[in-house]
């Protein structure tokens, strides 16, 4: 199933592009401030036709068009852009993604930057991927040795983004906030960043890159130190020991 999900993500792909170089991009205003704009609803719309031409059965989750089907034991879920405030300012770092869940567990996933070809994927034991060649997360240990990234989440949900931040900001290498959190946990699952918190996402925004970062020997968790599940808006991705580090410092008491 993976081949036809690379399918969608590209053809996805190609609508963005595409757009980008028409200058054919419309912004349109969500609910509580978010943005999207008609090619997030172009390329889920793209991605559902190409793989419900494939499996006419299968339920469908995205971001755009909600939530469709109800009897397959099959799940994908859409973030047709993630970073989609990045794309509306023509700032390279953003996303397709496609994740598979299978009776409820993450079964494969692709996530593909169409602007600098970078195709991340991974299968449920067959490891993580990028443009063909396997990835694995750093090896660092220690957060004085880390680069994390970190997500905001929504505008006025900082409080929690905010005191983790207190705690690991003073203590780590470096930090980032790149705005797509899907493609940071995808370069996480990649070594690039040795880890990744986010305090509040959706499931499309995470799904997919989660499998990466596992099948890559990572380690992804919520903020109560339990495995990543399907109903968690929280995160910390990153290898094992560094993952531990991350989640105690991130449940220390705020800093006033």
């Amino acid at each position: 199933m993976l081949p036809i999900a690379i399918k969608a993500a590209r053809a996805a792909g190609e609508i963005i592009t595409s757009h980008l170089e028409a200058g054919l991009v419309e912004v349109y205003e969500k609910h509580e401030g978010e943005t999207y704009t008609n090619c997030d609803v172009l390329c889920e719309k793209k991605i559902r036709e190409i793989i419900g031409k494939k499996f006419s059965d299968h339920n469908f989750l995205g971001e755009e068009c909600g939530r469709s089907g109800d009897k397959s034991e099959y799940l994908w879920i859409i973030d047709p852009i993630d970073g989609t405030n990045n794309f509306v300012a023509k700032i390279p770092f953003f996303a397709v993604c496609i994740a598979l869940a299978v009776r409820g567990e993450l079964a494969a996933s692709v996530i593909f930057n169409p602007v600098t070809d970078e195709l991340f994927t991974s299968e449920k034991g067959k490891g993580a991927f990028l443009n063909g060649a396997p990835v694995s997360v750093s090896c660092v240990k220690n957060v004085e040795h880390a680069l994390i990234g970190f997500n905001a989440g929504k505008k006025g949900e900082g409080a929690v983004f905010l005191n983790a931040f207190a705690h690991i900001q003073p203590r780590a290498k470096r930090v980032r906030m790149l705005g797509a959190s899907a493609l940071e946990l995808a370069y996480t699952a990649a070594g690039k960043i040795d880890g990744f918190i986010s305090t509040h996402s959706h499931l499309w925004d995470y799904a997919a890159a989660v499998l990466l970062v596992r099948e890559a020997g990572g380690s992804v968790l919520n903020l109560e130190g339990e495995q990543w599940g399907f109903r968690d808006a929280s995160l910390v991705a990153a290898p094992s020991d560094l993952a531990a580090a991350l989640l105690k410092l991130s449940l220390q008491k705020v800093i006033l």
